[in-house]
């Protein structure tokens, strides 16, 4: 009988986690995205429509400039944190794509939602 040895030659590839933003939305709701225990808190500004909160989650994401009355924290977006300068957001409707820059670099990410 044979042994079986795992010898690990699987080509890394670049993970990819999905958020999708549903439901009602009003101004002041918060989303915070932990990534390895690491958060970004996006308030909900004006305009509340589901694409338009995955579009400024992005932007906060990328440390890009939001919409009116959308604001993050901490102050400069998800680029002053360390482990998430390391992944990048992407935005297809209400859905946020979030890509590792490096190959075979896991990360784990939460979403909460919380009403004002």
């Amino acid at each position: 009988m044979s042994t079986r040895t795992y010898i690990g030659n699987a080509q890394a590839i670049n993970q990819t986690n999905t958020v999708t933003i549903a439901n009602t939305f009003a101004a002041a709701d918060t989303i915070t995205i932990a990534v390895n225990g690491k958060d970004l808190v996006l308030t909900v500004g004006t305009a509340v429509a589901t694409t338009d909160v995955a579009l400024a989650l992005k932007q906060a994401f990328q440390s890009e400039a939001m919409g009116a009355g959308y604001s993050v924290l901490p102050t400069g977006g998800g680029t002053v944190i360390p482990e998430l300068s390391i992944i990048t957001a992407s935005v297809s409707g209400s859905v946020v794509t979030l890509t590792a820059d490096t190959a075979g670099l896991p990360f784990t990410n939460t979403v909460t939602e919380s009403t004002a």
